[in-house]
């Protein structure tokens, strides 16, 4: 999974210029989610995106 993260660096690294943008994050996040609930079946639970956020706090 990290390997997905690494590879957009607009969704970890704070001086990127897209990072700020945060529709771009959220579909970023959920392009990650889904690719790893494709190699993961058992992780289909996993909640994301905003409602991750919401979980968290």
């Amino acid at each position: 999974m990290l390997e997905l993260v690494r590879k957009r660096e607009h969704f970890w690294d704070s001086n990127n210029e897209f990072h700020k943008n945060l529709p771009l994050r959220k579909s970023t996040f959920d392009e990650i989610a889904a690719t790893h609930q494709e190699q993961f079946p058992s992780m289909q639970g996993v909640v994301g995106g905003e409602d991750w956020i919401l979980v968290r706090l």
